[in-house]
């Protein structure tokens, strides 16, 4: 790539020239004039401005300069740097064609193998069956009828054995099911007795909640709205406090649930009556009467 840079000045200048043909003439008023100074002021005034932009147009055309420097550079960076991936493609290349190569070469010796090892298993069957063939050459060579009845026999005991090993695997399997089978009954029932042991506990665990308490009343007289006393507890579970019951007759209910309450009285007065109070409040009435 070529890059062709074309730097263009422009010079700009003005001035003025001096007739010397012409001659001033002489006088006595002064030779420069207020006139005179101001165009020569004027004058002076426009070289300057033309040199200042004079100036402003060099610095343009250098910092152009300097631009298109800057992008030959980059333009000559980018062809260095397509000229490196161009020779890193390449390089990649050869390398996939070698691994290529290199593939073909181990798929190439892996088959080489096979058809040796094919060669020798053949050949070995090839072998074998030489053997085989002169064996029953031999076989067929004997005239002793003696040894044909020996190799009869032997081939009757050797399927007898087979047949033996057969009903003895059978057995054998069966007794490997047969012994499934029990594990799998065994397992049942374990489980059978993991859940009946869980339920007894759960069980046993109700039971043990419960509140069962039987008193056997004092006897004598009462008068009337007087508390019936206790004198001994038959039965008592599931109860903390039981000298309340015989102190004052009350019973206290320390866990929450159903009562089942039951009053059995015998008197011999001819009318008779009672209650049974919860917190105070009459709840259970009985009329006894001859």
């Amino acid at each position: 790539m070529k890059v062709f840079v074309f730097i263009s000045l422009i010079l700009h200048s003005s001035g003025f020239l001096l007739n010397t043909v012409s001659q001033i003439p002489t006088t006595k008023d002064p030779i420069l004039t207020d006139k005179h100074f101001d165009m020569l002021l004027n004058l002076i005034l426009e070289l300057r401005s033309s040199q200042r932009k004079q100036d402003q147009e060099i610095a343009q055309f250098r910092k152009d300069f300097l631009t298109m420097k800057h992008e030959l550079d980059l333009c000559k960076l980018n062809i260095h740097n397509n000229e490196s991936a161009e020779t890193r493609f390449m390089v990649l290349e050869n390398r996939n064609k070698t691994d290529k190569l290199q593939q073909e070469l181990e798929n190439t010796s892996k088959y080489v193998n096979s058809m040796k090892m094919e060669f020798q298993i053949k050949y070995a069957t090839v072998n074998k069956s030489k053997e085989l063939e002169h064996d029953i050459e031999s076989l067929k060579s004997l005239k002793a009828i003696n040894n044909l009845n020996a190799l009869f026999d032997v081939r009757n005991q050797t399927q007898h054995i087979e047949n033996e090993l057969q009903k003895t695997n059978s057995k054998l399997d069966a007794t490997v099911s047969d012994v499934e089978a029990r594990k799998q009954d065994f397992l049942a029932l374990y489980q059978k007795a993991d859940l009946t042991e869980q339920h007894l506990e759960e069980r046993w665990a109700k039971l043990s909640k419960r509140v069962i308490l039987s008193a056997r009343l004092k006897t004598g007289s009462y008068l009337q709205n007087q508390r019936i006393l206790f004198e001994s507890i038959e039965t008592a579970n599931g109860v903390q406090n039981i000298s309340s019951i015989l102190n004052s007759g009350q019973f206290t209910c320390e866990h929450n649930g159903i009562y089942h309450i039951s009053v059995y009285i015998t008197t011999n007065s001819h009318q008779s009556r009672y209650f049974v109070l919860k917190n105070g409040q009459r709840f259970a009435e009985a009329f006894v009467s001859f």
